[in-house]
C-alpha cells in the first residue's frame, strides 16, 4: 500500500460515492495497517482533517473502536486549541485597527476568515499569520507587546548558516505566553521566487475588506491566495526538489479549488507561474490533486510527461517516509528504499544551484553577480544542505 497517496484520497474534499466505496473496501481488507495511515496523517499534521472526512464520508464505523476514540479525542484538542486561536485572532486584529493598522487574513488564519473546511476542527494551525502594510511593521509589534505577546525561540533563522542570507519578510514569531497563540505579522509574502510571484502591493490592491467576528480586516483575492498555498507549498524550505510535499498544503488546495472552481482563471494563473520559474511544479501539484485527491483537470490546461514523472517522484517520496519506520519496526531491509533515496537525493543536488540561485535573499547591495556567485558556493558547500536533502 501507498499510505500517501492512500491518505490523500481520504482527504479529497469531494463526496465521491465510486471513491468512498473503494475506501470502505480497503479499511475492511487492511485494518492492520491502519497504524501507518494514521502515522502518515500525524507526520503531515492533517489526522483532524482525516477524522472530518472519515465522518463526512460515514466511514468512520469501518475503523476498530480504539482508533475511533483516539482520532476524536485529536478532533476534540483541535477543536478547542483552534476556538482558542480564533478568539486571539479576533482579539488582535481588533486592537491592531484601533491602532489604525490594516491586517489581511494568511493561510490558516484565512481559513477561519471563510470557514473553508466547513468545521472548525479541521485544520490544525502552526501559527497565526497576518499581513500588514510595510511601513506599520512595528507597529503592529508595539501591539503585540503591549497585549503581552514575547519574542518566540525560533529554529532556523540562521538558515544555512549564513546570517547574511535572509532578509525577513516577516516580524519574528510572538508568542503569548500559557496559549497555543503564535502570530507572524508579515509584511511581504516570501522571498525569491514566493516575493516575485506574490508582491504585497498587488496582493493589497486586490484585497476584499472583510468584517469578520465583528472585526475589520481584509481577504486575500482568491487567486492570489491560491497562488499562496501553491508556492508555499513548494518553494520556501525546497519542497519540490527535495520530494516532500505536504497532504496537508494539497488538501487545504483542494479545499479551495473545490469552493471557487468557477471563479479561477487557470491559464492566467499557469502563465504567472511560469513567467516566475515554476511552471514544472504547478503541473506537479495540479496533477497531485487530480490523481490523489480526484480534482476535475481544469480545462485549457495539458499534462505532461515530465510532472508525471514527478508525480510519481513525490508519491513515492511521501510512502518511503512511512515506509523506513514501518521497516526498521518490523527489522526487514528492503534495497530498493535506499536506492529511491539515492535517486531523490540525486535530484535534489541537481536542482539545488538554480534554486539557491532564484531564491537566496540578499542584503542591499550584494544583487550583483560576483556575490550571487560567492553565495551559491557557500550554500552548496554548506553542512546544512547536506541534511536537508532528506524530508
Amino acid at each position: 500500500m501507498n499510505y500517501y497517496e492512500t491518505l490523500a484520497a481520504f482527504l479529497s474534499p469531494r463526496p465521491d460515492e465510486a471513491r468512498i466505496d473503494r475506501l470502505r473496501t480497503l479499511l475492511r481488507g487492511r485494518a492492520d495497517r491502519l497504524k501507518w495511515l494514521l502515522y502518515t496523517a500525524n507526520l503531515h499534521l492533517c489526522t483532524p482533517l482525516w477524522f472530518v472526512c472519515l465522518r463526512r464520508d460515514g466511514l468512520l464505523g469501518e475503523l476498530p473502536a480504539d482508533l475511533q476514540a483516539y482520532l476524536q479525542q485529536l478532533y476534540l484538542a483541535n477543536t478547542e486549541r483552534n476556538a482558542e486561536l480564533k478568539t486571539g485572532l479576533r482579539e488582535l486584529i481588533g486592537e491592531l485597527d484601533k491602532g489604525g493598522i490594516e491586517t489581511l487574513l494568511l493561510k490558516g488564519a484565512a481559513s477561519f476568515g471563510d470557514d473553508l473546511y466547513g468545521d472548525p476542527g479541521a485544520r490544525v494551525m502552526g501559527d497565526l499569520d497576518l499581513l500588514v502594510k510595510p511601513q506599520r511593521g512595528e507597529a503592529a509589534r508595539t501591539v503585540l507587546l503591549r497585549l503581552g505577546y514575547e519574542k518566540a525561540e525560533e529554529e532556523g533563522l540562521d538558515f544555512d548558516q549564513h546570517p547574511r542570507d535572509y532578509q525577513h519578510f516577516h516580524l519574528p514569531a510572538y508568542r503569548r505566553p500559557g496559549t497555543p497563540l503564535v502570530v507572524e505579522i508579515h509584511t511581504g509574502l516570501g522571498h525569491g521566487q514566493v516575493a516575485r510571484l506574490l508582491p504585497a502591493t498587488a496582493v493589497w490592491e486586490d484585497a476584499e475588506p472583510l468584517v469578520w467576528e465583528g472585526r475589520r480586516t481584509h481577504f486575500p483575492g482568491m487567486e492570489w491566495r491560491l497562488l499562496h498555498n501553491i508556492a508555499h507549498a513548494l518553494v520556501p524550505h525546497r519542497e519540490f526538489i527535495r520530494s516532500c510535499i505536504s497532504l496537508r498544503q494539497l488538501a487545504e488546495f483542494g479545499f479551495l479549488v473545490q469552493a471557487n472552481a468557477t471563479q479561477l482563471d487557470w491559464s492566467a494563473l499557469e502563465q504567472r507561474l511560469g513567467r516566475y520559474g515554476l511552471r514544472r511544479e504547478f503541473s506537479t501539484y495540479l496533477t497531485l490533486a487530480q490523481r490523489l485527491l480526484g480534482l476535475a483537470r481544469p480545462d485549457g490546461i495539458g499534462r505532461s510527461i515530465p510532472s508525471s514523472f514527478h508525480v510519481l517522484r513525490c508519491s513515492l517520496a511521501g510512502n518511503d517516509e512511512v515506509r523506513h519506520v514501518a521497516e526498521a519496526d518490523s527489522g526487514s531491509f528492503r534495497a530498493g528504499f535506499w536506492l529511491r533515496r539515492v535517486l531523490f537525493r540525486g535530484f535534489f543536488w541537481m536542482n539545488l544551484p538554480v534554486w539557491v540561485w532564484r531564491n537566496a535573499r540578499y542584503p542591499q547591495g550584494t544583487k550583483t553577480v560576483p556575490a550571487r556567485l560567492k553565495h551559491l558556493f557557500a550554500r552548496l558547500f554548506d553542512p546544512q544542505s547536506r541534511k536537508d536533502t532528506g524530508c
